[in-house]
């Protein structure tokens, strides 16, 4: 593992907006419905600084261990930083090659991991390998190309909103051709987690939005409002400009053409902030995040779909 390297997700990893992903009682419902509390070993894969693995441990038993992995060491360190229980260890490693023996735990977990590698099928049977018989694989992933022709109250033509979409379309493709992952594979993903075998499948979506309306007052909003400035502040999209170009160019995009997106890009992340300081942006901010909740059929039974 190369620790020159920036470690990955750092713009979102380190932002508080996280923090207010998921609704508490909506969490505490899929904990009843996955039956959480009776595992007694959780594996959190691509854990992060531990967001997910702080979310879940309200609904897991106090007799559980839970093992966060991750191959940043940066992550594994400031996930270490946090007061959690002695039960609740972090270390390096990958989703592809995980350090555990065959059925080492009852629960696999991940939250906006699959998003990040070259082959989700590869990651996901490295997980249900680690999985014991009759355990639970909880997978929570975004569709982010799902809300991309979302309204928000900054005025823009048709025409815009659907070139900003396409800019994004294409990126995502990119972005999977160079290996580095699909941003909307919680589409995919119950058909693929249904090919290898599990029975028991259900797919839930969140049920919280990051909704913003002015005066942004509470602390969810100013999450949400911090990370917007910082994109104008630091003229970033979703990615940065040579980020985005990379991406835009190995998903077919014309080189030609790329400049024009990235202002029609630019136009609308600094027309954002513009409204935003004066008070007059607001969205509901929705857009599909995916619980999948799986079990791994006990040996010698037949999967059932």
């Amino acid at each position: 593992m190369d620790d020159t390297r920036a470690p990955h997700s750092a713009e979102h990893l380190t932002a508080s907006e996280r923090d207010f992903w998921w609704n508490a009682d909506f969490v505490a419902l899929i904990g009843r419905r996955a039956n959480l509390a009776a595992a007694r070993r959780v594996l959190d894969v691509g854990c992060g600084v531990g967001h997910w693995t702080r979310t879940l441990l309200p609904e897991l038993s106090p007799e559980a261990t839970v093992v966060g992995v991750d191959p940043e060491a940066a992550w594994v360190e400031a996930a270490r930083q946090h007061a959690l229980p002695a039960r609740v260890t972090f270390q390096r490693a990958t989703a592809e090659a995980l350090p555990f023996p065959d059925g080492a735990f009852d629960l696999v977990t991940c939250q906006t991991v699959l998003i990040h590698v070259r082959d989700a099928t590869v990651a996901l049977a490295e997980m249900l390998r680690v999985l014991r018989p009759g355990g639970t694989l909880l997978l929570a992933e975004p569709s982010n190309l799902g809300a991309a022709l979302l309204l928000d109250s900054t005025p823009r033509s048709v025409r815009e909103r659907v070139a900003l979409a396409e800019l994004q379309a294409i990126c995502e493709a990119g972005k999977a051709a160079v290996g580095e992952g699909n941003n909307s594979i919680g589409d995919l993903l119950p058909g693929l987690v249904a090919a290898l075998g599990v029975t028991d499948l259900r797919v839930y979506q969140s049920d919280r939005t990051c909704t913003v309306v002015p005066p942004y007052a509470d602390a969810a909003q100013q999450a949400s409002i911090a990370q917007l400035l910082e994109l104008a502040a630091t003229d970033r999209w979703i990615w940065d400009r040579a980020e985005t170009r990379r991406y835009f160019l190995a998903g077919g995009g014309a080189a030609e053409a790329f400049d024009a997106s990235w202002a029609l890009a630019m136009a609308a992340t600094h027309a954002i902030a513009r409204a935003i300081e004066q008070r007059t942006y607001h969205a509901a901010g929705g857009g599909p995040h995916y619980l999948i909740v799986a079990t791994k059929p006990q040996a010698g039974r037949p999967p059932q779909h």
